[in-house]
């Protein structure tokens, strides 16, 4: 069956169509689980509801980036927070928004308390509000937890961690009101970028919601398990001409061979490695309470994180990426080799 991005919602195939490669594949998310470590006491960031209405840039010509995994415990909302942090901090107008309804998570990253929220993305999609009375400007996040000065802006959609809105999601909801959603919020904040965190595997919504991103960020990990599934998701979205793909591995061990992992990875799904980013042991000490690259600037990790942020925003996202994105890996593989995972 052939996909593309015309198909009404409705007309997508069945989850079991897609997902027969990798039917076998289980998951080990439970290993990650914040409470194996110790929460820190973050500072919490100032939550403004004001809308700023004098911004001339964004809007319009925002992008769209969308991060998808086949498996959860990847790190996807952690790689999207570091992401649009550290766009924030170097001037451009950034939005997240939590599209992954089932199991929400990115207002715990970004430190934003539950009872701060009033609206969500759920409000939104149920009619019961406009998508910017759901947005959350944590700006002030850019400051309080990293002592800078930067004159972008950071905001995020997040959606509802309540019960009873997790049992009303069974009745579905309207996927082109959420994909209405991205033109819209791009513009009322006047937004450089937009980051969709999306909900792992593969299923119609999802499919649908990439399909409407200018740009993907497909994450897996150094295990077996992850590429059947990440290689039916890369042949997926290329049916619905999604161009514009980066690879990054996540949580690599110390032994492992960075340079020769990329090139396989580059020539088994014909897509630049963003990165291979190492697994952090202050990483899971954070357990999910605080964003890497605040509480660490200056660490490898976040250096790594802040190369895959260049790269999507100079938008060079082609297979044979040449002398600039050479000198990137030759960079991050000396720094990987130098990196202690537990330092």
């Amino acid at each position: 069956m052939e996909l593309n991005r015309d198909m009404r919602f409705d007309e997508l195939p069945a989850i079991g169509q897609v997902q027969q490669c990798a039917s076998n594949s289980d998951d080990i998310e439970h290993l990650y689980r914040p409470t194996l470590y110790p929460a820190l006491d973050p500072a919490r960031p100032k939550v403004d509801r004001t809308l700023a209405t004098t911004a001339t840039a964004g809007g319009s010509n925002a992008q769209i980036v969308a991060v998808q995994s086949f498996r959860g415990g990847t790190g996807k909302s952690t790689l999207v927070s570091n992401l649009a942090v550290l766009m924030a901090q170097q001037g451009k107008r950034v939005g997240i928004i939590d599209t992954d309804l089932q199991s929400p998570g990115m207002q715990m990253l970004l430190g934003l308390e539950q009872k701060s929220i009033d609206l969500t993305l759920n409000d939104y999609l149920w009619h019961r509000c406009a998508l910017n009375q759901a947005a959350y400007d944590l700006s002030d996040l850019l400051l309080a937890q990293a002592d800078l000065s930067t004159p972008g802006a950071l905001y995020l959609i997040p959606a509802s961690v309540k019960a009873n809105d997790l049992t009303i999601l069974q009745k579905g909801y309207s996927q082109a009101r959420l994909l209405e959603g991205f033109t819209e919020i791009t513009h009322d904040l006047q937004l450089d970028f937009l980051f969709v965190d999306t909900h792992s595997g593969i299923n119609p919504a999802t499919l649908k919601t990439i399909a409407a991103c200018s740009s993907l960020v497909v994450l897996l990990r150094p295990d077996d398990r992850d590429d059947p599934g990440t290689i039916a998701l890369v042949e997926l979205f290329r049916e619905l001409s999604v161009d514009r793909m980066l690879l990054v591995a996540n949580k690599a061990l110390p032994k492992l061979d960075v340079e020769t992992y990329t090139q396989q990875l580059e020539t088994s799904y014909d897509l630049p490695v963003a990165a291979v980013l190492p697994f952090s042991v202050k990483m899971m000490q954070l357990a999910s309470n605080q964003v890497f690259s605040l509480r660490y600037p200056d660490h490898p990790l976040t250096q790594a994180i802040a190369q895959i942020s260049d790269l999507i925003v100079c938008g060079d996202f082609s297979p044979q990426i040449g002398n600039t994105t050479r000198n990137f890996k030759d960079c991050y593989v000396t720094k990987v080799a130098t990196y202690n995972p537990s330092g």
